[in-house]
């Protein structure tokens, strides 16, 4: 749905979208609705980002988008495609799935958001990466020139007509035709010198207590280059400090979570440190896990008040499904907060520990110069 919220005692109904024209079931007349009918929709679970993309090489104003993975449905009977929706109107600027521009092997539904990056910030987005439930990451863009040519990194083709999609990333065993493990949220991005850096966790939303589950937390480079990466390409930082990756030649490193335990949020990255939460059934209880991971190594980079000096992977913060991690930051200082809950009985409390339901919040790690606050005056 979109608003028009100009007077907020007056708010205007805009338009909407639908996977069907259901406005004859309100009694109304068909037409009567500006409604734009996408059948290939799922349910809405992905959150709208929004961007500003040029629509020709030679646009310099732009139009204002919306992006959105097309939701989920548990059998890939629909969902399967990414849309880029026009603000002004809700209609479909482009479509990214199986039989257009390419596209074959969409087969899953992408209820996750899209990471929308604009490398050269000049205002246009450059590309997007986006997840689905068979383990495929995807990367939307164009990074040839005319004669097919790489451009130089960070180079891209602005013009969103020219953009087409690429499995980037594959979380499964290669040869597969589908991992068990998914992707519900978009990876968090930074932009590094000659590459981008991509953060993000596997794990069922629709069966957060499946104790056998296989998933993991990863961190992917990619310089814009053909291929489709895997695990084979990565370092599991299991065996730290033995194996430290080395970014100059590694593509990356993942952690294998233990059975059972599975990424349920968006993570985050701050000051160098990915924040992530995960949740895990047990016999014995649920738990609730942050990590704070070096985000080019994995090394532990987690403080707290029980261990300020000494970083630590992860901490127990519950057990419930947490929520994830947001970076709060004022003038008296910096905080990680995190959702932490507890449905113990209060007779088992002693043994699991004194947790809280409520808020948590630690202090991260912080650059040394205040970069945080601008001032400008304006005539």
């Amino acid at each position: 749905f979109a608003l028009d919220i100009t007077d907020p005692q007056s708010p205007q109904f805009l338009w909407r979208i639908n996977r069907v024209n259901d406005a004859p079931l309100f009694g109304l007349p068909a037409g009567a609705a500006p409604d734009h009918v996408i059948p290939v929709l799922g349910q809405t679970w992905s959150e709208p980002a929004f961007a500003l993309v040029r629509t020709s090489d030679g646009d310099e104003t732009g139009t204002p988008v919306f992006f959105i993975g097309a939701g989920y449905t548990p059998d890939n009977s629909a969902g399967k495609a990414i849309l880029a929706i026009k603000v002004s109107d809700g209609s479909v600027l482009r479509v990214w799935r199986n039989g257009v521009s390419g596209i074959s092997d969409m087969d899953y539904a992408i209820p996750g958001g899209v990471t929308v990056v604009d490398e050269d910030d000049n205002g246009f987005a450059d590309k997007l990466y986006v997840g689905d439930i068979g383990g495929q990451l995807w990367r939307i863009g164009k990074f040839t020139d005319d004669e097919g040519e790489p451009l130089p990194f960070p180079g891209a083709d602005e013009n969103s007509m020219n953009w087409e999609a690429h499995i980037f990333f594959f979380a499964g065993i290669p040869g597969e035709a589908r991992s068990s493990r998914k992707f519900f949220f978009p990876p968090s991005v930074t932009l590094e010198k000659g590459y981008d850096l991509l953060f993000i966790g596997t794990g069922d939303v629709e069966d957060p207590c499946n104790p056998t589950s296989s998933d993991r937390i990863y961190a992917i480079k990619d310089a814009n280059g053909p291929g489709t990466l895997t695990e084979l390409d990565l370092v599991n930082i299991t065996t730290l400090p033995h194996r430290v990756p080395d970014l100059d030649v590694d593509q990356g490193w993942y952690l294998p979570l233990p059975p059972g335990e599975k990424v349920l949020a968006k993570g985050l990255v701050f000051n160098r440190v990915y924040y992530v939460t995960s949740f895990a059934p047990n016999i014995s209880g649920e738990t609730a896990t942050l990590y704070g991971l070096n985000y080019k190594t994995g090394e532990p980079a987690l403080f707290g008040e029980t261990f300020p000096h000494t970083p630590k992977r992860s901490m127990e913060i519950g057990t419930s499904i947490p929520s994830g991690p947001v970076a709060v930051i004022t003038k008296a200082g910096q905080k990680i907060v995190v959702s932490k809950t507890l449905r113990t009985p209060p007779s088992e409390r002693a043994s699991r520990g004194a947790l809280e339901a409520g808020i948590l919040a630690i202090n991260p790690t912080f650059p040394p110069v205040n970069f945080f606050y601008l001032w400008w005056m304006q005539h």
